[in-house]
């Protein structure tokens, strides 16, 4: 599994018979359809090395890891695998000022957003709050700062559907 606009790390490990080998070896990230490259790196391995490779943006789904070199000025290897690109998704908390309210009080929320890698994430985040039949009471696109923080506020009816 390979995360979408993340840079990978895939462990090479090369032998000759039972002896760690040399060699120069490409990696490619393809298209399985029409075998269009996505993404590559190359890299220089004595043994076993780790070569880290970055993954565009895309919209998740399989592709194909295509490894292949030669070692030691033998014969060249190749070894082909499928694998799943995940979508990156970011990471949304949301967090209010207290755990219970009153008919009539406003509830005052504060959003935070992160990307994989636990970064702040700014930009917009649409906000949508149900009451407890499942009735939508609020919606609205806030801006997250370059914290990837936003604070908001609700205020609840007098007399709100009571619940958890």
């Amino acid at each position: 599994m390979l995360n979408s606009g993340q840079t990978e790390t895939v462990s090479v490990s090369l032998f000759d018979g039972t002896e760690p080998a040399r060699g120069t070896v490409r990696l490619t990230l393809a298209e399985p359809s029409d075998g269009s490259i996505l993404a590559e790196a190359t890299g220089d391995v004595a043994g076993s090395k780790s070569i880290h490779i970055a993954i565009p943006p895309l919209d998740g789904g399989a592709c194909v890891l295509r490894l292949a070199g030669k070692g030691n000025g033998g014969p060249g290897f190749e070894s082909v695998t499928e694998v799943q690109v995940r979508a990156a998704m970011p990471v949304l908390l949301l967090e209010t000022d207290k755990p219970i309210y009153k008919p009539g009080q406003p509830v005052h929320f504060r959003v935070l957003r992160l990307d994989h890698d636990l970064r702040p994430l700014p930009g917009p985040v649409t906000v949508e709050i149900q009451d407890a039949k499942g009735l939508k009471v609020y919606r609205r696109t806030v801006d997250m700062d370059r914290f990837g923080m936003a604070n908001n506020s609700l205020p609840l009816s007098s007399e709100p559907n009571l619940g958890v």
